[in-house]
């Protein structure tokens, strides 16, 4: 099994990037085997608040400390309740540091967390707010081929204006942020997209689907993807990790 990963951000049509990108992979030995590890995420800083690239980078430093330390140390021996810990004690972490900041300099920042963590045949997630991770793989005919959104949007429509929406949960703006979990086993061929919604709310699901499981590596997929959004009026970060 091998991990192929491209990564791409845009500001697109904004005048400042808020959107932060985490991309690491390695391979290390567990149960005996040299197994792909990568640990991705996308942190968008909240669009309309104040340093919101701040709080993205946040979100960065932390799962940089993780990867440099704690998880390439215990990596052969970690297990699935150990990960999902680490995962709700970094999101609090990065969150008490933003809300500080907030109070400290009596301004309103906040991001989006949206964390994918391969370990071998595993996959483990952790997100809040509305980026967005999916998963494709491709069929004997394009027809069957499947896609599928592994994470939910803490999100609500707005009364004022049914066509927008708005957060209900992220780091930095609520003292205590809905935390998503869910994990699977994966099976190659595949791959994963993690996104900000600058993307998906640009390309279509069909369009996204369709790149994913098209022939071609990761980098082939990450330019189409930026080809397919260059009309995006929000930032757009993108990883795509492919599992061959």
């Amino acid at each position: 099994m091998n991990l192929e990963v491209a990564t791409a951000t845009e500001k697109a049509a904004r005048e400042v990037n808020q959107d932060r990108i985490f991309s690491r992979t390695a391979r290390f030995t567990k149960d005996g085997k040299s197994v792909p590890v990568g640990l991705f995420c996308v942190a968008d800083g909240v669009g309309g608040l104040m340093e919101g690239e701040f709080a993205a980078q946040a979100t960065v430093l932390a799962l940089e400390e993780w990867w440099g330390g704690e998880l390439r140390e215990s990596i052969s021996e970690i297990t699935r309740p150990q990960i999902f810990e680490k995962f709700f004690r970094i999101f609090q972490s990065v969150n008490a540091a933003i809300l500080e900041r907030s109070r400290a300099e009596n301004i309103q920042l906040g991001t989006t967390c949206t964390v994918l963590l391969i370990v071998g045949e595993k996959y483990y997630i952790a997100h809040t707010g509305d980026s967005r991770i999916y998963w494709a793989k491709r069929g004997i005919f394009a027809i069957l081929a499947k896609f599928k959104q592994l994470t939910i949007d803490h999100t609500k429509i707005r009364p004022e204006q049914p066509t927008k929406t708005k957060l209900t949960s992220c780091l930095g703006i609520f003292s205590n942020p809905k935390i998503f979990t869910s994990d699977g086993i994966i099976k190659k061929p595949c791959a994963f997209l993690v996104c900000s919604d600058g993307l998906y709310k640009a390309v279509s699901a069909k369009a996204l689907r369709a790149t994913l499981v098209e022939k071609g590596n990761a980098e082939k997929a990450i330019a189409k993807l930026m080809q397919q959004a260059t009309k995006a009026s929000d930032n757009v970060s993108v990883v795509v990790a492919k599992i061959v």
